[in-house]
Order: structure tokens, then sequence, then C-alpha cells
């Protein structure tokens, strides 16, 4: 049985605004095809095939009610022709499982879920071009929002994932029990599994795991409110939040990026624990950067480098000095921040912080924000992206290391050499699940001293 439906009052208006003026096409006319359903599963494909779908076979069976896997079939103006070739071979493969048809879509009825093929990859449909991924994402969840809108979707919710993933049985209840809490999006726990048999594609793979992790470390033991993953396929976003910062960035990659960035500003995230979803390793070129492209150099290279452990620890100095200035209101605590890293370190960190502009932003708050919110404000302005590039300017005094060293070295990991790869990954995601369940800027906080 499906449970009753309809948005939350306090998020109708503002989903029926958005869907007014920043939706996508495809949220404007739902097909008259589509049934009421439980949850909905958004996934952009790119050069898959129809495989992909046993990946939710085992979630969607578990769930309450039925669910709908919305699959956007996607590519650009300027895909590579022999990617948008594949893209053809699944809408054939799709269409001839098909039970019903519109305008630039089909629906499959498979025993565990139905399927909303969205075709944006023939031609006259495709995407326009650096809009790849992101706008995928965006179309799917918007036909969702509007689904949930039209009250025929009963979790208020875009769950979010990918093609080469296999969900866990609990992936829909675990989301929904958190709902009540009003969070800006939930992140799912996850791991990388060899799927293929090929032992240097895993290794490489859990390399690449392996530097996500040291940097989400690196950064919660900076005290940075921004340490969390941005992996697309671990992501689902309750519709108040998703409206409240108007969809997905229509970007060609790093659009989960930038989507928790500002999601963690309107309420905080919250980390799940349980069961992983299953990331089969794969390299693959369908984005410029990020999981694939990254993999693949890992594979040719056999070695993968992250930032200076003492980078975070530079940063660190930082983020206490903004709960100070927040307290006491006087730029003069931004000077002499890093005496005790020596002249080298000491010289590109000062140059860093005035590059990025910190000092000025936390003044100019100071006059339009009252005490209580000072922090929250600043911490909000100099959030994920300013972070990463600050710590990027370190990189002349701090040049970034090996991997392994680094992992060996770091006061937040501090492995002890010779550790398997494996054994480095499940160390570190062990240290990841001691870290809070709720971040982001928005989440309450304890101010940190500055040293």
């Amino acid at each position: 049985m499906t449970r009753a439906r309809g948005l939350p009052s306090a998020t109708r208006a503002a989903a029926e605004k958005y869907l007014a003026r920043y939706a996508e096409p495809e949220a404007r006319q739902l097909p008259t095809f589509l049934g009421s359903y439980e949850a909905g599963l958004v996934v952009p494909a790119l050069a898959e095939s129809v495989a992909l779908l046993e990946g939710y076979r085992v979630a969607a069976q578990a769930a309450r009610g039925r669910v709908l896997v919305v699959l956007v079939v996607n590519a650009a103006a300027d895909t590579d022709p022999a990617l948008a070739a594949q893209n053809q071979e699944l809408l054939a493969s799709l269409a001839a499982r098909a039970e019903s048809a519109c305008e630039g879509g089909w629906l499959l009825r498979e025993p565990e879920f139905d399927v909303w093929v969205i075709d944006r990859t023939s031609h006259g449909r495709r995407l326009p071009p650096k809009q790849g991924v992101g706008l995928a994402r965006k179309i799917g969840a918007d036909a969702l929002l509007a689904l949930g809108f039209a009250g025929r979707l009963a979790v208020p919710c875009v769950f979010f994932t990918d093609a080469d993933v296999a969900l866990p049985s609990d992936y829909f209840a675990r989301g929904s029990a958190l709902l009540g809490s009003e969070p800006g999006a939930i992140l799912y726990p996850f791991t990388h599994v060899d799927a293929a048999g090929d032992a240097a594609l895993h290794d490489a793979t859990l390399l690449y795991e392996l530097t996500l992790r040291y940097h989400v470390l690196g950064l919660a033991a900076a005290g940075s409110p921004y340490a969390f993953h941005s992996v697309g396929s671990t992501i689902a976003v309750p519709f108040a939040g998703y409206v409240t910062v108007r969809g997905v960035p229509k970007l060609l990659a790093g659009e989960d990026f930038y989507l928790l960035d500002k999601l963690g500003k309107v309420a905080p995230l919250v980390r799940l624990g349980g069961e992983p979803i299953a990331i089969h390793a794969r390299s693959s070129r369908r984005v410029p950067f990020g999981t694939g492209p990254r993999v693949e150099r890992f594979l040719a290279e056999q070695r993968a480098e992250v930032m200076h452990p003492r980078s975070y620890e530079v940063l660190s100095r930082v983020l206490a000095v903004i709960d100070r200035f927040a307290r006491e209101r006087d730029e003069a605590v931004f000077r002499g921040l890093f005496s005790e890293f020596g002249a080298a370190i000491s010289a590109t960190s000062e140059a860093a912080l005035e590059a990025s502009g910190l000092g000025a932003a936390a003044c100019a708050a100071r006059t339009h924000v009252g005490a209580a919110d000072l922090a929250r404000r600043i911490h909000s302005w100099f959030d994920g992206l300013r972070s990463l590039r600050f710590l990027h300017a370190l990189r002349p005094a701090l040049p970034d290391m090996p991997c392994l060293s680094a992992t060996e070295s770091a006061p937040f990991t501090a492995l002890e050499p010779g550790l398997s790869l494996s054994a480095r990954v499940c160390r570190l995601r062990e240290a990841e699940r001691a870290l809070p369940a709720t971040c982001g800027p928005s989440c309450p906080r304890q101010p940190r001293p500055a040293r």
C-alpha cells in the first residue's frame, strides 16, 4: 500500500513558484501513463546499458510502495558520437520493453518498479553544451517535484543515484525516516566494489576513495563545516531544500559539490549510517572531471597525490579565527595567524588569506548581522569552494604529497606503514563513522578557540 500523499503545506507554495519559474519542460506536463508512487529515484544515463536497472531492484522491492525510477538518457550537443551511439542502443532496448509511450519518453513496468525513460539524447532533444549531468539530474528531479505537487508521490524527496550502483534493501526506508527532521540533504555511506573482476581497476578505484576520505577527515580535523562527501550517487534531497536552492546546478560535472554547498547553508546535512551504497569500480570519460577520469588517471599512473597534511592545520587557524571574530568583531584577529608555521608557510598562508577576501567579507557582514548569526554568516560565505581554493593556494609552500605517505603522516589519519590499500580504506571508513551525524554551516557548532 502507498501512504497518503501531498506536499507539506510549508513546501507547497514554494514548490508551485519553482515549478512555474524554474522547472525544466518535462515537469510542466506529466505523461498520462504515470501512476502514484511511494518514492522517486533520479538516474542520469550516458553510454550505459539496460543492466543498470539491476542495481535498484533490491531497494525497490523492499520499499513500502511502488517506486518510480526517472531515467534521463542524455547527451549534449557536443557529446562524443560514440557515447551518443551507445545512448541510442540503450533507448532501443528500453523501447522494446516499454508498455506506454509519449513524446520523448516511455514507461517500463518492471516487477519491482516503474521506469520513466526521458529521451534527452536524440537529435532535437539534446542538452546544451556544458550542461551535461547537472541538467540531466535537474530534469529528473523537477519531474518528481511535479509529481509530488500533483499529490502522486508519498515521500517528498528526490533520491539521486547513478547507473553504476547497487542500492541496499533499506535505502528508501532509511532516507524517508529522516524527513521529519527537515534536513538540507541526506548523505548515504558508500563503498567501491569490484564488479568486473579487474584487480588493477579496483585498486585504482580504492586509491581514489582513499583520497576522498583523507580530504573529508582533513576538513573535519580543521573544524570545517564542509567536511562531507559530494558523491552524486549517494544524495537524497527533500523537496523543501530543493526548491529553496532552485534545483540542481546545470553543470557538466561537479553539480553534486555545488548542490550540497548550497543546501548545507539552508539546513543541516545528515550523514546516514548503516549498509553503504555499493559503487562499481570503473573508469570513464563521461564527464571532464570526477570519479571516472580520476580513476582512469590513477590506473595509468599507479599513484595519487593529496594535499599536504599541514594545509588542513593552516585552514584550522582560519576557521577558528572566524569564530573569534564573531565574538570580538575586531579585524585585528586576522593578523599574525600563521607565525608559528615558519617564514615560508606563514608568508604563503598570509597571501592566501588576503587573496580569499575573508577579512573584508567578515567586516562587511559585521555591519549587517547580529552577534548570534555572525559566525554562521561568515562560515556560509567561506564555503566549500572558497575553502578549497584557500587550500590550493597553500601549495607553493605545502606541495601535494603521495596519498599513501600522507595517510601515514597526517595526524587525522595516522595509518601505520605497510597496510594494504584495502585496509587503509577500511580504517578511514571507520574514522568517518565517528564524525558527527549532522554537518554544514547551518548546523549548530561549538566555536573553536583560535590558537
